[in-house]
């Protein structure tokens, strides 16, 4: 028979989300045309890759929002990168123009 999944203790909770602010961005809108915000929770580089994994674009950005235009990158699938403690983080972005 089956084993039934794990009850966890009584005061215990689990999430698959990670609720560390730190480790955040926020890419929109998305679906893009173009110009695109990105938040940040700490100043640290961006990067953009294309579907493909090439690094398009990287800058450097200061905690708070930061807007790029990428109205002269094809559109299709990219991807914003940022590391935070030795982790890389990644947002999916759709440009449609």
């Amino acid at each position: 028979p089956a084993t039934p999944p794990s009850i966890p203790a009584a005061g215990m909770y689990y999430s698959s989300i990670d609720e560390n602010e730190s480790n955040k961005i926020s890419v929109y809108p998305n679906p893009s045309n173009g110009v695109v915000n990105i938040q940040l929770a700490a100043n640290n580089d961006i990067s953009i890759r294309d579907g493909h994994g090439r690094e398009v674009m990287t800058q450097y950005a200061s905690q708070g929002i930061l807007t790029i235009d990428l109205s002269d990158f094809e559109s299709g699938i990219y991807f914003v990168e940022t590391m935070v403690e030795g982790t890389v983080i990644r947002e999916k972005l759709i440009l449609n123009k």
